[in-house]
């Protein structure tokens, strides 16, 4: 019996190696992991959607020749190429362009979103130069869903916390992209959504919302409506039928018709 117990001892050891012990995950060499797919949000309502207030009047803008998944791709889901772009021209940037870099999308269950980093700068009319520096750095979160087929809406919200009371609210914008007859109908609303109370302090950044915000805004619709008009040109003048050369005949005699004509005219 201790010869059996013994061999049986010594066949479990030698079953088991010292870097495979018993109850230790292992892994599976040449397995090929595949992801699984992303798949796309569903068209309807997004969970972070919510409609602006009534008394927000909006900026608004009639963008031709393009549809609402044109919009998209050319505006949103570029990895921020073309707010980059407006960043740049218009020096939110950061320093030696600091922030003009990809900003990769992410898909939910409801919408498509992206983190977004952009230098703003703080013009001296505005209240917060008193305490502020003269520039600050914004963190911006980008959401977009579709609806229906025929429409898409973006927000954004913006913080500032590196200034006097920025962690105490945000900037939102709320864009609404309707398909018309002939393009694209763009609404966006400014709003601010306040954190905390601001004793004697929430009129005043209300009011640097609707002026800053909208400035911001106003660039943004600007340089689309730049774009769609360009587009449109030029889908113009594609679509124009060139005029030909007329033909030049020949003349029994070598000369050109043109110029039998002109001799004829002397006679």
């Amino acid at each position: 019996q201790q010869q059996s117990s013994s061999s049986v001892a010594s066949s479990a050891s030698s079953s088991t190696s010292p870097s495979q012990q018993p109850g230790t995950f292992q892994p599976i060499h040449n397995a090929t992991v595949v992801a699984e797919p992303v798949e796309p949000p569903l068209q309807g309502k997004c969970e972070h959607w919510t409609d602006p207030e009534p008394a927000v009047e909006p900026v608004t803008r009639e963008l031709m020749g393009i549809t609402a998944e044109e919009f998209v791709q050319k505006f949103i889901d570029d990895e921020g190429a073309f707010w980059n772009e407006y960043h740049s021209e218009t020096g939110r940037g950061g320093e030696r362009n600091t922030w003009i870099r990809p900003y990769p999308k992410t898909t939910n269950k409801c919408c498509y979103s992206r983190d977004f980093t952009f230098q703003q700068p703080i013009p001296k009319t505005s209240f917060l130069s008193i305490a502020a520096p003269s520039s600050t750095k914004v963190t911006q979160v980008h959401r977009w869903f579709f609806p229906n087929d025929e429409e898409v809406r973006v927000t954004t919200i913006s913080n500032m916390v590196d200034i006097p009371n920025g962690s105490s609210f945000a900037i939102k914008t709320s864009w609404i992209v309707r398909q018309v007859a002939n393009g694209c109908l763009a609404k966006v609303y400014v709003e601010g959504l306040f954190y905390r109370w601001m004793m004697g302090l929430k009129g005043t950044v209300e009011s640097m919302i609707k002026r800053d915000g909208t400035e911001y805004v106003v660039g943004l619709l600007d340089k689309m409506q730049r774009y769609c008009e360009k587009k449109a040109s030029s889908a113009a003048a594609a679509a124009t039928p060139k005029k030909l050369p007329e033909p030049v005949l020949a003349h029994p005699s070598g000369a050109s018709a043109a110029d039998a004509l002109a001799r004829a005219a002397k006679k």
